[in-house]
């Protein structure tokens, strides 16, 4: 995802802000850095999904909670 590639570059020069062109990410880059080569945001490094694959992922988090604790031993 093009948008993803430009928001790894963007931390990986450690400029401290974000080109224009990812402005939806302005207000939470200082909190943004890489692990593993993934993005992660602040101390309790939340992944950041990339944005079609966000509602896959939140059905996938909704369908986990319907399975119960006993589907899930």
């Amino acid at each position: 995802d093009a948008t993803m590639k430009m928001l790894v570059e963007d931390i990986e020069a450690g400029l401290g802000y974000c080109r224009p062109a990812l402005v939806e990410y302005k207000n939470v880059f200082q909190g943004l850095y890489m692990v593993d080569g993934l993005i992660v945001r602040g101390e309790q490094k939340q992944l950041l999904i990339p944005e079609e694959l966000r509602p896959a992922a939140v059905q996938l988090a909704h369908d986990a909670h319907l399975l119960g604790e006993d589907k899930t031993l």
